[in-house]
């Protein structure tokens, strides 16, 4: 079964250019087959990468809806042809991504469940939307902090959890916490330089969920260059962790995450961090603060920053407990 580091030492091999048959595209077998024929990688003259799934002539169904990745038929071979479905990726800074699609349709063909071009086509358009370039500005130096904090408490939780369930990596996907499952919450902030303070974003960042219990995860770093924490280091962590998939590939785009920027590779390291409960003695301000519809039908876009110093820390026993409460809730 092929797979991450499988597909990075094809690639490296086919970087050399075609083969010696004189094809366009360079090619090497991988162990999935459709009947009998090898499954292949391919390396063309121009270096996109190609995945090729024997199919029969005219039985391709192809995709042409976007200039990033496309399906087309493709023949190989002189005195016998042999007719491919040929998933190509002509985006070089989507070829992490590429490479979790071709494992994902790889996956599925081995179920063998459906026509192997029509299974291609099928998770192409499930994972359409994230083949597409961003249009945001990539993040800046304090942003990229931020998602640091994020990341590294999704690898914190995920490693404790034995099912590897991105969905508890909430924020993203537009709900009040960072992290959610079941009644506890975890908000994650992350802060740069020697203040321990951290800013709060409106009157519900820090109001715990109904019946529930939240806790605030502070990361203080620095930026030094050659650090050894970056997005692209942690967002490895993560695909090893649980295999690329349209939901992790989602919420790392909705945080911001542009593949193969410069931003990526801005380096950290991790001086400092600390876990608190958010409960009446920690300080902030949230609605029942306050008259009923005062502030928040008057007031917009509030922040204020909260001095961490004064604040108990939870324990680092407590902290593990907290974690791993998070990490296995509801799994069987």
């Amino acid at each position: 079964m092929t797979d991450l580091d499988q597909l990075r030492v094809s690639w490296a091999a086919l970087a050399s250019g075609p083969g010696a048959d004189g094809h366009h595209v360079a090619t090497l077998a991988l162990e999935e087959r459709v009947e009998e024929e090898a499954i292949l990688l391919g390396a063309d003259i121009g270096g996109d990468r190609h995945l090729l799934v024997p199919t029969p002539a005219g039985e391709v169904v192809e995709d042409a809806s976007s200039d990033a990745v496309q399906i087309r038929e493709l023949e190989l071979g002189t005195d016998d042809s042999t007719f491919y479905t040929d998933v190509v990726c002509r985006e070089p800074e989507l070829a992490d991504v590429f490479d979790d699609l071709v494992l994902t349709m790889l996956r599925e063909i081995r179920m063998g469940q459906a026509h192997p071009s029509k299974v291609c086509a099928e998770i192409l358009a499930q994972w359409r939307q994230l083949l597409r370039p961003p249009s945001r500005e990539p993040l800046n130096v304090k942003q990229m902090a931020g998602l640091v904090g994020e990341l590294q408490m999704a690898i914190d939780v995920l490693r404790r959890d034995p099912a590897r369930r991105i969905d508890v990596w909430t924020g993203p996907t537009g709900v009040r916490h960072d992290f959610r499952r079941g009644e506890d919450a975890i908000e994650v902030k992350a802060s740069l330089g020697q203040g321990e303070t951290t800013e709060i974003h409106g009157l519900e960042q820090l109001e715990a969920p109904a019946g529930g219990s939240l806790y605030l995860a502070w990361f203080r770093l620095e930026r030094v260059p050659e650090g050894s924490v970056d997005v692209a280091t942690l967002v490895e962590t993560l695909r090893r962790f649980i295999g690329g998939s349209p939901a992790l590939y989602s919420r790392l785009t909705e945080a911001g995450w542009r593949p193969e920027s410069a931003a990526e590779t801005i380096g950290f390291e991790i001086r400092e961090r600390r876990f608190f409960r958010v409960d009446e003695d920690f300080p902030r301000l949230v609605p029942a603060m306050f008259a009923p519809g005062l502030p928040s039908s008057r007031v917009r876009n509030l922040r204020y920053d909260v001095l961490l110093d004064p604040a108990e820390a939870l324990p680092d026993g407590e902290v593990e407990s907290v974690l791993t409460r998070i990490a296995t809730n509801g799994s069987s």
